[in-house]
């Protein structure tokens, strides 16, 4: 069962220059990070990149 089907989640649209909601999100090695985290550590630079899996 996948993390949506787990618990409810609230959809949210976000504008231009909205500020993202800190969330935690795994990174390619599987630890988990927040964004606040990667935020402080290059300010003004962040780029989520959301790839689908397919199989």
């Amino acid at each position: 069962m996948g993390i949506a089907a787990q618990r409810r989640l609230t959809p949210v649209s976000l504008k231009p220059g909205h500020l993202a909601p800190d969330i935690a999100l795994r990174n390619a090695a599987g630890s988990q990070i927040r964004l606040s985290h990667l935020w402080a550590e290059s300010p003004g630079a962040l780029v989520l990149v959301f790839v689908r899996h397919f199989g």
